[in-house]
């Protein structure tokens, strides 16, 4: 049995407009465009989905998403001048391009528009829409930027009743804690998360463990709420291993912020940006994108974001398993493979 948590966080935030769109099977250079700015890749997206409203000027789904590539290509007025030019029924809600505007209303520091703006999504959408998950992600990114993080916790608290974004937001919700130096409340989002991966009650194996074992009854002990022996078994599987294997670089990040230690917890994980499998390293960037909202350097944001996405597209395997079983779906971005 395995588990995962390099899964990607912005999969669903980059793709999960393209999922909300219908796209026509013959237009090539919209589904060209579409993946690439799914693979993380905006600039080289932005041409082929200009191509794609220039041919269909009305078409509100090509625009939606140049929009949205323009915004995390960090040109915000771009992209809000390509949003307004979306038509919308009377009373619909608010869509994609709306998601657009609010990223780029956070490139432009400008948080607090950003917070109103993807509120208006979320309040119209379920959470078990990809709009309504990638909305409530980045409408919690707002808040921590316009410093507001109590309440990016309850929009992550709220994210996690849909079972399938539970660990995801856990993530999230352990560097937010452990920055404001609440260390029990990081504790128990880290549990959490462990506990929405072990989706499995199997008993912790005995004995000497190694691999795949070792991985499995460190998540186990995790989910249970003994993070010290969690870290001393991830610890021996780093000791055992090189130090690419699995996500373990990930959750040795995860462990010093949920003891409080977030000067450590900070230099651990921007060092397993860089260290670890192609998928963990993905899953590092992605959370630092994270860490560099709590420092208000959105910029920075969107660019781990990206390079995070780039990173888990090049890798079609999980990141940690000895054996090639297949895996499991954790995440809603599981899904968007």
């Amino acid at each position: 049995m395995t588990r995962r948590i390099a899964a990607g966080l912005a999969l669903l935030v980059l793709a999960g407009g393209l999922a909300g769109c219908r796209l026509p099977p013959s237009d090539m250079t919209m589904q060209r465009g579409s993946q690439l700015l799914a693979a993380g890749s905006p600039k080289s997206a932005i041409p082929f989905l200009s191509q794609t409203v220039a041919s269909t000027p009305d078409g509100p789904e090509p625009l939606a998403l140049l929009s949205l590539a323009y915004a995390l290509d960090m040109q915000p007025d771009r992209a809000i001048a390509q949003a307004r030019l979306v038509r919308t029924r009377p009373n619909q809600p608010p869509g994609w391009e709306t998601v657009a505007v609010g990223i780029a209303e956070m490139v432009g520091r400008r948080p607090e528009a950003a917070e109103q703006t993807l509120q208006r999504v979320a309040s119209a959408t379920s959470p078990d829409m990809p709009i309504g998950q990638a909305a409530r992600q980045w409408l919690a990114l707002a808040q921590v930027l316009g410093g507001r993080r109590e309440q990016a916790i309850e929009t992550l608290q709220g994210l996690a009743e849909y079972p399938p974004m539970k660990a995801s937001a856990m993530l999230w919700a352990v560097l937010i804690h452990s920055q404001a130096g609440q260390a029990k409340q990081s504790a128990e989002a880290l549990t959490q998360c462990a506990a929405a991966i072990r989706i499995h009650d199997e008993p912790v194996p005995a004995g000497d463990l190694s691999g795949q074992a070792l991985y499995d009854s460190a998540v186990a002990t995790a989910a249970a709420g003994n993070l010290e022996t969690a870290g001393t078994r991830f610890a021996t599987l780093l000791q055992q291993q090189e130090s690419g294997v699995a996500d373990t670089p990930v959750w040795m990040a995860l462990l010093a912020a949920a003891r409080g230690e977030w000067p450590a917890a900070r230099v651990l994980l921007k060092e397993a940006c860089r260290n670890g499998s192609v998928r963990s390293r993905g899953l590092a960037s992605q959370l630092f994108a994270v860490v560099c909202a709590l420092e208000d350097r959105p910029d920075a944001m969107i660019e781990h974001m990206l390079g995070g996405q780039r990173l888990l597209g090049r890798s079609a395997t999980p990141a940690y398993v000895l054996e090639q079983p297949k895996p499991e779906p954790v995440w809603f971005s599981d899904n968007l493979k």
